[in-house]
């Protein structure tokens, strides 16, 4: 005689089914999860990674600014105490720091986007989200309105660094008549080349108050 098997039970049935269902759902949540928490602490590595770099820029733009500002507090060129001895090597060594400083600010600043990236993909960040921050960096942080100013300012610095290193080279060929007259050079062909770099310094003046007036970012 045949052995007869008997019927899978429906209720039975039923039951395999949903606990297949239910695993797959939390499969299927466990995945989610996962993909969420990566895309959480991807965006927050990215923010920290753009804050820090930031925050890199803007120190190195306040360091720049108060190199420039103690470089001006009394007038690099000006005729007082300028014949005393080390006057002009204490007034050379404020502006070669103003100039130094300044100049890491410019190229940090040119250098930007790329470090920016380069930052970002070390972080982790996709394609993405870098195209996404680099738009919102040049929103927030305008290297371009910004940068007149500094390159202007930087001229400004060298034009200083170099006439006085004119009267430190040449310091048997001047004397201070008077500080209303300023420095009085004995030979006309040294009067006429330090005059000349005088006017390239006015020139350079003006611009960097043209490029001030013109973005208020970089004050």
């Amino acid at each position: 005689m045949l052995a007869m098997t008997a019927p899978k039970s429906p209720g039975l049935l039923s039951r395999h089914r949903i606990a297949a269902v239910i695993l797959l759902c939390g499969v299927v949540l466990l995945v989610a999860i996962v993909i969420v928490a990566r895309i959480f602490l991807s965006s927050s590595a990215t923010r920290a990674t753009v804050k820090d770099f930031v925050t890199t820029l803007n120190h190195q733009r306040g360091v720049a600014q108060k190199a420039i500002a103690a470089s001006r507090v009394s007038d690099p060129l000006g005729a007082t105490n300028i014949e005393n001895s080390g006057e002009i090597e204490r007034r050379l060594d404020l502006l070669q720091k103003a100039a130094a400083a300044n100049r890491a600010a410019l190229e940090s600043g040119d250098q930007s986007p790329a470090e920016l990236t380069a930052r970002l993909k070390r972080a982790g960040a996709s394609s993405l989200e870098i195209s996404r921050w680099q738009k919102r960096f040049r929103e927030q942080y305008d290297w371009a309105a910004s940068r007149p100013v500094y390159a202007a300012r930087q001229r400004v610095v060298e034009l200083q660094i170099a006439m006085l290193n004119f009267l430190r080279n040449h310091r048997d060929a001047w004397g201070i008549l008077d500080a209303k007259q300023g420095v009085h050079f004995y030979s006309r062909d040294q009067r006429r080349e330090f005059d000349s770099l005088l006017q390239e310094y006015a020139n350079a003046v003006l611009e960097e108050q043209q490029a001030v007036s013109k973005s208020g970012a970089a004050r």
